[in-house]
């Protein structure tokens, strides 16, 4: 098995743990080990991009599947971020039907043959995701687990910082997805 299939599989176990850990309720520390996996993943993925620029080398299957992952991931921390009144709803579901729409798109493109154009901010849109979401869940780990941390934050400047990533990261997507979908328009034709 080549080292990039190595790298992805474990991205795809990490993924599948941390959807564990964010879902059954009762397993001990549970938010500080899905935060402390979600951070894994995010990390070998910035490996795994790193490797490929620096290799040139680019498996169809495996950036797919990659992509996929990152969907999983982002998809399962901004529900259970909601579902733990953590964020609002339109955050979330502005996100994950930007990230659900574009990936449609590259989808149908692929298989149709076309060649559609990327936008810039693709990089910058999955920092700005993939941050505000390590800091809302770490967040979410020290308010539960340290109380008196938790009232302190609270209460000063700190407290505001996750949410202020997690809008620019929202204002970012939704940019990209404007850019994205904008670049590509002759692909997209209403009339047939």
């Amino acid at each position: 098995m080549k080292f990039v299939n190595k790298l992805t599989m474990t991205r795809l176990i990490l993924a599948t743990i941390f959807l564990v850990f964010m879902s059954i309720k009762g397993i001990p520390h549970r938010r500080s080990i899905a935060t402390a996996v979600f951070i894994a993943a995010t990390m070998i993925d910035v490996f795994y991009e790193n490797f490929i620029r620096k290799e040139n080398k680019s498996d169809k299957l495996v950036v797919l599947i990659n992509s996929l992952i990152d969907k999983i991931l982002v998809t399962t921390a901004l529900i259970y971020l909601v579902e733990t009144n953590i964020i609002p709803s339109f955050v979330a579901v502005t996100i994950i039907s930007v990230e659900f729409a574009i990936g449609g798109l590259v989808s149908i493109g692929n298989s149709d043959g076309l060649l559609l154009a990327k936008s810039t901010l693709e990089k910058v849109k999955t920092v700005f995701q993939m941050s505000s979401i390590i800091i809302l869940l770490s967040k979410m780990s020290i308010d539960y687990n340290f109380h008196k941390v938790k009232e302190y934050v609270a209460n000063s400047f700190i407290g505001v910082i996750p949410y202020m990533v997690l809008y620019i990261a929202l204002l970012v997507t939704v940019i990209y997805a404007v850019d994205y979908f904008f670049k590509n328009r002759q692909f997209i034709n209403i009339d047939r």
